[in-house]
């Protein structure tokens, strides 16, 4: 272990520690030369960088002018990718014993490129998915299904254990422990069926590929900074957000869907764009703070769970799922759009009927209200001729309190 491991191990997220790796590799290899000769950094790569940086702090350098360099070097980089690399930067100078003023990291900011993300991302929509699952394997299809039909984020599907699902519930059901969620909340959310028989497949085959998994990793952990893999591994999901990166590019190439942005080369359909159609889908039929909750937004969580019981949830997402349901046929979809067309019509004539229902008993009132003033009249007639007079005091009356 060195200095750069012994810093990254003070974070628990995984991502966060893979980010802050790739931006001190990157610093170093900014101020010493590129040390990867790949795409991986190997055993060897790896030690290289533990020294380089004993060696940089054991320098007499000009500390703050090598951030600032590296900021404008980060000019070439996405906003949210320079943004995330200079931080891993200072944060791991502040381990290391050498902080900056508030003015000289307002300066480093200040090299920074400006806004956020430039990637023109492309929406994923039913089509464009129907067109991923065909070319997708077992694994990749089940993937794509949780995290459509769920609204979770891909780190918090990557910690999910095998007793954490509960697919006997209807709707199937995931509970996500505070200890996944970028939050610290946790949360329980649902997924269709569709992506519960996907599932059921890849868990026929999940054994097998932690196997052949372990086997292959044994030969790479002499090569390249591969991590260890356990038949013991309990997630669903055994493998890290790279993984499944690859995984995606690698289904998006397959089904002819791979472009990448001309400025940031990113890759323009991602697969964090899952959780987006999530969110404009359901709320055509779920209220909106549910949506909200399912997905862990922390501001809707205790609201959603205090006005709705959780079988009410359970109802809202079953009356939503065919919304989130990917690969239906043409027919089906035209008896749910005929479905939806009808329950609108059904719903207007309710309407209908509930206001003739308010007018009749307004005619009503109306009609009793006229039959007791004639049997006022026909009894002030019996007694004195002054019974007209009184018909339009009643009349006048009437219309003052309308």
């Amino acid at each position: 272990m060195g200095r750069i491991e012994d810093f990254l191990n003070l974070y628990t997220k995984q991502n966060t520690k893979s980010v802050y790796r790739a931006g001190i590799y990157e610093f170093f290899d900014f101020v010493y030369g590129k040390v990867r000769k790949g795409r991986r950094v190997t055993r060897e790569e790896r030690k290289k960088y533990e020294d380089l940086a004993d060696q940089y702090f054991n320098e007499d350098r000009n500390f703050f002018d090598d951030v600032i360099r590296f900021g404008v070097y980060l000019n070439e980089k996405p906003p949210y990718t320079a943004k995330s690399y200079l931080q891993a930067v200072k944060e791991f100078f502040v381990e290391n014993g050498i902080e900056f003023s508030q003015k000289e990291l307002k300066r480093i900011r200040f090299k920074l490129p400006k806004g956020n993300s430039q990637t023109e991302e492309k929406t994923l929509d039913h089509a464009t998915l129907r067109t991923i699952l065909k070319h997708s394997d077992l694994k990749m299809r089940a993937l794509i299904l949780v995290l459509a039909s769920s609204g979770m984020r891909v780190g918090e599907l990557l910690q999910v254990r095998l007793d954490d699902l509960e697919l006997d519930k209807d709707p199937p059901r995931i509970n996500i422990r505070r200890e996944y969620t970028k939050t610290g909340e946790r949360r329980v959310t649902f997924i269709t069926k569709e992506a519960k028989e996907a599932l059921l497949e890849w868990l026929k085959v999940r054994e097998d590929y932690l196997r052949a998994s372990i086997n292959k990793n044994k030969g790479l952990r002499g090569v390249v900074n591969a991590g260890e893999k356990s038949l013991e591994d309990q997630r669903v999901f055994p493998f890290d957000l790279r993984t499944v990166e690859l995984a995606w590019q690698n289904t998006l190439k397959r089904a002819k869907l791979l472009t990448k942005d001309e400025k940031t080369n990113r890759v323009q359909y991602r697969i964090h764009g899952l959780r987006k159609f999530f969110r404009s889908r359901l709320p055509e039929k779920v209220p909106i703070d549910i949506v909200e909750a399912l997905m862990g937004h922390s501001a809707y969580l205790s609201e959603a769970y205090r006005r709705y019981t959780e079988k009410q949830i359970e109802e809202h997402y079953l009356k939503g799922e065919h919304l989130l349901t990917i690969e239906r046929s043409e027919d089906v979809e035209k008896i749910q759009k005929k479905t939806d067309e009808l329950e609108k019509s059904l719903e207007n004539n309710r309407k209908l009927i509930e206001d003739l229902i308010l007018e009749n008993r307004e005619l009503k009132k109306i009609v009793s209200f006229y039959e007791n003033a004639l049997e006022k009249l026909a009894e002030m007639a019996l007694k004195d001729g002054g019974a007209l007079e009184e018909f339009k005091r009643l009349l006048k009356e009437k219309e003052e309190r309308e």
